[in-house]
């Protein structure tokens, strides 16, 4: 969804809640319309007792009996219990300060709760890692970090902001930068299987040590999540390998290979290596 179609799907929601709200305050409401046209019909029967007493066909004393019923029901009508429920009158001003609350409300709160930055094409691109490659050029996707950290400076609590960061540094190929990112958010992606293994990938490529340590550890904690995600069997294995424990490491990829593509250059490499390992001496 672009900004464009967003914003006017978000208008278009507000204009109909509008459409609900505003009526009642800028029009009467049944009893309020109900006791302005009994006042009404008593005015004009003041009106008409004038009328018959300028043309003498009505006492004086006749009028003023007349005139003090005629007072005594609008007296009635104006303290009637339908009259005093009324809560408030129509209120233009207020239809137009609710109109400004709900746009200007609907804004200030998606920009503390929602992700603006999502909005963005090119933070969509970003979020999408392996299609992103092929759907934006190098130049752009650097435009799109800027954007990025410009937000997290203003925003440095905005989980999302620094996983799509870390997505975008490892497209870029900057491994170091993508870890650095997950690391500002370590605790709140310690439950996505996903997360942890690319930051498990990203800690091993800028490291000397390459998935031995935290690396490891952190694939392992993705496998005790799910153990049979598939990025993190591969991990593992590389893990084990690089200690030296190739029966290890064909564990994990044999649990692996049923989840790869027969016949794609990964599926012969983990079966050629799996062969192998499982053909080799135990290790001690």
């Amino acid at each position: 969804m672009s900004v464009l179609t967003f914003s006017l799907a978000a208008l278009t929601l507000i204009f109909i809640v509008c459409a609900l709200l505003l009526p009642p305050l800028l029009r009467p409401s049944r009893a309020a319309q109900e006791k302005s046209a009994n006042l009404d019909i008593l005015r004009e029967q003041l009106a008409e007792l004038e009328n018959e007493r300028a043309a003498g066909r009505l006492t004086e004393s006749a009028l003023l009996e007349a005139q003090g019923e005629l007072k005594r029901r609008v007296l009635e009508e104006s303290a009637s219990p339908a009259a005093q429920s009324i809560p408030f009158a129509p209120s233009p001003k207020t239809a137009i300060v609710l109109t400004l609350f709900l746009v200007v409300g609907s804004v200030a709160l998606y920009g503390v709760l929602g992700q603006p930055l999502a909005l963005l094409p090119e933070i969509r691109n970003a979020q999408r890692a392996d299609a992103a490659q092929g759907g934006m050029s190098v130049e752009e996707l650097r435009v799109a970090v800027e954007r990025i950290i410009a937000h997290l400076e203003k925003n440095p609590e905005d989980t999302e902001g620094w996983i799509m960061l870390a997505r975008a540094y490892k497209i870029l190929e900057r491994p170091a930068d993508a870890a650095a990112a997950y690391a500002r958010v370590e605790e709140k992606i310690a439950g996505n299987a996903d997360l942890l293994a690319d930051y498990a990938e990203m800690l091993a490529m800028s490291s000397e040590t390459r998935m031995q340590g935290k690396p490891q550890a952190l694939a392992e904690q993705a496998l005790k999540l799910n153990p049979q995600h598939a990025h993190a069997l591969f991990l593992a294995g590389m893990a084990a390998l690089e200690a030296g424990k190739k029966q290890e490491a064909a564990a994990y990829w044999e649990k692996l290979l049923p989840m790869v593509e027969p016949g794609s250059e990964l599926h012969q490499m983990l079966s050629d290596n799996i062969r192998k390992f499982r053909a080799a001496p135990s290790e001690k």
